[in-house]
C-alpha cells in the first residue's frame, strides 16, 4: 500500500491525459484498499469485544470497547498550573518544581520509619522464610504479560523478554533468586517515572490530574510472583463483603448486592441507612509499619515481607511532563502507585481497618449474619437499620481510621435512607454534618432511596447517545451494514447495559430501552420522524429483531446462574431471611417486582435454584426469548 501511494503522488503533478488517468486509477484502487482494511481491523475490535462478553471477561471487553471510543489528549502540554496561592504559573522550571513539591507532600509521612526491616533471619523456622523461585513460575509470569506497555527506567520492553529462549530464563530466573535471596532491589527496580493525566478538560490543579507509573518489566514479574504467592494467604483473611481486585467477583457484584439488600429491605416495609465513605487519597495513606505488622500476623513469608519492605522504603518517583522531568522525590507512605501487589496488599489493609473498628456492631440481619459493609478496594459503603448505630459505626470509624493513617472526606461522604417515606438522616463527622442524597453514583451506576432502577436506565441511555453522537459519522457511514450493527451492539450498547444484570425492570423501563433501541437504528440508517417510518419497517431495513431485552435477560442469566451455583454473600442476601413487617402490614396492591422475576420458573425460586446448578440446562433454558413470569415464594 506505501508503494501504491509513493507512485500515487509522482503521478499526481502530470498533468497530461495518461498522468490523471494514472492518477485515477492509483486513487480508487488505495480507496478501496482503505476501507478493507478498515472493515478487517473493526470487525476484529467487534469479535473480540463480542468474545470477551461471551466468557464474562467483563473488564476486558470494556477497556477493548475504548479502542472504539474518541481520542482526547489527555496530557498536560502547554497548561499551566497553579500554585498554593491560586497563581496561574506557565514558567516550566516553576511547574517542575510545583509537581515535585506536590509528589512530596502527598507521600511525605512526618514520622518516616528509617527502616522496615524485618525480623532477624536466624529467629524465623525455615518452612517459614518461603521457596526459591521456580523457572516455571518466572515464565508464567511473562506469559501473563500484556504486549505493548511502555517501558521503566531500565528502558527494555516487555515484547523482549517474552522472546527470551531456555538460557535467557535461567539467567532471568538466577536474577530473581539473587534479589530474593539478598533482598536488595536494582535501582532501576525502585525509581519510578510517572505520567500526569487530566480527569478533567480544565485541569489547572495538580490534585485535577491522576498519575500513571512506568515501572521496569523486570521488576513487573518478580512482583507477579510475590502477588502469586501471598495472594492465597490474604484472600483467606478477606470478607465475603469486600468485591475489588478479587477473582469471581467485580463491580456488578458489589452494585447487584446493594440492589438486592434495598429491594428486599423495601419489600418488608422496613428503613435502611446507608453511608457512602469516601477516604482522602486512601491508597497514598497506607501506613507502612502497620502494613507490615499485618503481612506478619496474616503469616506471609519472610522473604516476601522483606522483599516488600526494601521495594517500599527504596521507592522513588519522579513526574515527567512534556518538557522535562521533576527531581527524585523518596516516599514516606502508601501503596506502590502501578504495581500490581498494590490492590492486595490495600485489600487486607482495609480489611483490617474496617474489623477493628466494627467488631461488634450493627443491626441490619440477613439470614441470621449481621452484614455491615459492601466494600469495592476504598469504595466503603456501611449500613444500618437505626440511625444512632450508623452515627457509632462512623464514629468508630474515623477512630481507628486514624491510627491506621486514614482520613475521611466529609464533602465526598454521603448519606442516604431507603425507605418508602424516606426522611433526611443526621450523621456526623467531625460535627460536621454529611449530606443527605437521594440518588448517588456507587462504582458508576446510580442508586437511589426508592429501590427503583429507572433514574439508571435514563442517564445510561442519555450516555450511550452521547457517545453515538460523537461516533456519528462512523454508525452512519457507507461501511457494510452488518458491521455498522456490530459496532452499535458492541460499542453503544456496552455503554448503555452496564450494570443492566442487576436491574429490575418494569414496565416503563422496557419501553424506555426499546425506544432507545429503535432509537440506534434510526439514527443509523438516517431516517427522521417526519419521514413517517413505522418501527416494523425499519427493523425491515436494518435485518433485525427487538433483542435490547433479551440481551438484558441472558445478561442477568449467566450472573445469576453463577451467583445460584456458588455460596456467597450475595446468595445469602438473595435467600436469607430479613426481619420486618411483611406479614402485618403489607400495603395494598400488588407487591413490588424484583430482580429475579425476569428469570422465574412458575414453580418458585427453589426450582430455579435447582436448575441453574446445571450450567448446560440453564444457558440452554434462556437462549430463546420469553415472556417475565413472577416468582412467589422468595
Amino acid at each position: 500500500m506505501m508503494k501504491k501511494m509513493e507512485e500515487r503522488r509522482k503521478w499526481k503533478n502530470v498533468n497530461n491525459e495518461e498522468g490523471r488517468r494514472k492518477y485515477r486509477r492509483l486513487r480508487n484502487e488505495l480507496k478501496r484498499a482503505t476501507d478493507r482494511a478498515k472493515k478487517e481491523y473493526l470487525e476484529k475490535i467487534c469479535n473480540e469485544i463480542m468474545e470477551f462478553q461471551r466468557t464474562g471477561r467483563y473488564d476486558l471487553m470494556y477497556m477493548k470497547t475504548k479502542e472504539l471510543g474518541w481520542k482526547e489528549n489527555h496530557g498536560i502540554q502547554n497548561v499551566g498550573i497553579e500554585d498554593s496561592q491560586g497563581n496561574r504559573i506557565v514558567d516550566q522550571r516553576k511547574v517542575l518544581k510545583i509537581w515535585e513539591n506536590y509528589i512530596s507532600e502527598l507521600y511525605d509521612r512526618p514520622n518516616r520509619p528509617e527502616t522496615l526491616e524485618v525480623e532477624p533471619e536466624e529467629e524465623v523456622d525455615t518452612d517459614e522464610k518461603g521457596p526459591y523461585i521456580l523457572q516455571s513460575e518466572v515464565e508464567k509470569a511473562i506469559k501473563e504479560m500484556r504486549k505493548g506497555k511502555a517501558t521503566g527506567d531500565d528502558d527494555v520492553p516487555g515484547d523482549v523478554l517474552k522472546l527470551l529462549g531456555e538460557g535467557g530464563l535461567k539467567t532471568l530466573t538466577k536474577l530473581m533468586n539473587t534479589i530474593y535471596e539478598s533482598g536488595e532491589w536494582p535501582k532501576d527496580f525502585t525509581e519510578v517515572t510517572m505520567i500526569a493525566l487530566k480527569k478533567k478538560t480544565k485541569a489547572t490543579k495538580c490534585s485535577d490530574h491522576r498519575t500513571i507509573s512506568l515501572i521496569a518489566h523486570t521488576a513487573k514479574i518478580i512482583a507477579k510472583i510475590l502477588k502469586r504467592r501471598i495472594e492465597r494467604k490474604i484472600e483467606d483473611v478477606l470478607g465475603e463483603d469486600q468485591f475489588g481486585f478479587r477473582r469471581g467477583k467485580g463491580t456488578r457484584d458489589a452494585i447487584g448486592m446493594m440492589r438486592i439488600i434495598a429491594e428486599r429491605t423495601l419489600e418488608i416495609d422496613e428503613e435502611l441507612c446507608v453511608c457512602f465513605i469516601d477516604w482522602q487519597k486512601a491508597f497514598d495513606r497506607v501506613n507502612w509499619t502497620k502494613l507490615m505488622q499485618i503481612l506478619k500476623e496474616t503469616g506471609i513469608d519472610w522473604h516476601e515481607r522483606r522483599l516488600i519492605s526494601k521495594l517500599y522504603m527504596d521507592q522513588k518517583v519522579r513526574v515527567r511532563l512534556d518538557r522535562g522531568e521533576t527531581g527524585s522525590v523518596q516516599i514516606g507512605r502508601g501503596v506502590r502507585q502501578g504495581c500490581c501487589l498494590s490492590p492486595i496488599l490495600f485489600n487486607l489493609y482495609s480489611e483490617c481497618l474496617t474489623k477493628e473498628a466494627l467488631d461488634g456492631l450493627g443491626d441490619f440481619k440477613v439470614g441470621g449474619q449481621i452484614i455491615q459493609t459492601v466494600k469495592y478496594a476504598d469504595d466503603l459503603v456501611l449500613m444500618a437499620k437505626e440511625e444512632t448505630v450508623l452515627q457509632g459505626m462512623i464514629d468508630r470509624l474515623i477512630e481507628i481510621g486514624r491510627c491506621y493513617g486514614m482520613e475521611m472526606n466529609v464533602e465526598k461522604t454521603k448519606v442516604m435512607k431507603i425507605s418508602r417515606q424516606p426522611t433526611p438522616v443526621t450523621i456526623k463527622i467531625d460535627q460536621k454534618q454529611v449530606e443527605n442524597v437521594k440518588c448517588f453514583k456507587y462504582l458508576g451506576s446510580l442508586l437511589t432511596d426508592d429501590g427503583r432502577c429507572t433514574c439508571e436506565i435514563k442517564s445510561r441511555i442519555a450516555m450511550a447517545k452521547a457517545a453515538f453522537s460523537k461516533k456519528k459519522n462512523l454508525f452512519t457511514s457507507k461501511l457494510d451494514l452488518n458491521l455498522r450493527k456490530k459496532l452499535v451492539k458492541c460499542y453503544i450498547w456496552s455503554i448503555a447495559l452496564y450494570g443492566a444484570e442487576t436491574w429490575t425492570l418494569r414496565a416503563v423501563d422496557q419501553k424506555h430501552l426499546e425506544s432507545f433501541e429503535m432509537w440506534c437504528w434510526r439514527r443509523m440508517e438516517k431516517i427522521s420522524w417526519t419521514d413517517y417510518v413505522r418501527n416494523e419497517e425499519v427493523l425491515i431495513r436494518v435485518s433485525e429483531q427487538r433483542n435490547i431485552l433479551h440481551e438484558i435477560r441472558k445478561r442477568k442469566a449467566n450472573w445469576i446462574g453463577h451467583v445460584l451455583r456458588r455460596n456467597c454473600l450475595l446468595k445469602e442476601a438473595i435467600e436469607g431471611k430479613i426481619d420486618g413487617r411483611i406479614e402485618v402490614t403489607r400495603r395494598r396492591g400488588r407487591r413490588r417486582k424484583k430482580m429475579l422475576d425476569d428469570l422465574g420458573d412458575r414453580r418458585g425460586y427453589c426450582h430455579l435454584k435447582e436448575k441453574a446448578l446445571d450450567r448446560i440446562k440453564w444457558r440452554n433454558c434462556f437462549e430463546r426469548d420469553c415472556g417475565p413470569v413472577v416468582l412467589t415464594d422468595y
